[in-house]
């Protein structure tokens, strides 16, 4: 008799909804500010392209200023002394680039628009293994009939993970139970 091996198809433990949030959120910030900055280089110079801009603001804002002020570059001045000429203090615009740098958030460029970074892939736990899909089904049959005593009798999570020997966790903010994926 031929014994067929079961083919290992990983499953979905838990999703971490709340630092997925937490990393958009960042992202969204560092959106911003990088808006911040392209609004306040744009009261001074006309043409701003985001992906080059991104990598070294004060440069590139120097180096902009001095081709769009041509009558600057005809008699060959620094585009810092233009600035300067011009009474343009860039000092914020330093200070707006050193938030940005300092930004946690991950943003890519798509055709030169800034946009959020973060994949829900990230923030999935999922099986590893043949035995952990198995753990998995026994740890949802568990929740399931932890959850259906939950509605007819009070419930201390707190034992039922001691008791169980950490194979379940609860989650007490979201009040959600997921197996331990940590002892893997």
């Amino acid at each position: 008799m031929e014994v067929k091996e079961e083919k290992f198809k990983r499953q979905k433990v838990w999703f971490e909804e709340s630092e997925y949030n937490k990393a958009v959120k960042q992202a969204e910030t560092k959106i911003t500010l990088l808006e911040d900055c392209i609004n306040w280089v744009k009261y001074h110079i006309k043409e701003v392209k985001t992906e080059e801009f991104r990598l070294d603001m004060v440069a590139y804002f120097l180096k902009q200023l001095g081709k769009e002020k041509k009558e600057f570059a005809q008699l060959k001045i620094r585009p810092e002394k233009v600035a300067e000429l011009l009474d343009i203090n860039i000092t914020e615009l330093k200070r707006l680039e050193a938030l940005y740098n300092n930004a946690v958030g991950s943003i890519k460029f798509t055709r030169g628009k800034a946009e959020v970074d973060v994949s829900k892939e990230t923030y999935t736990t999922y099986t590893e293994s043949q035995k952990q899909n198995e753990e998995l089904a026994v740890a949802n049959k568990l929740i399931s009939a932890i959850e259906e005593l939950q509605k007819i009798r009070t419930v201390y999570p707190i034992h039922i993970v001691n008791s169980l020997g950490g194979f379940l966790n609860y989650h007490q903010g979201k009040q959600q139970w997921k197996m331990n994926t940590s002892k893997y």
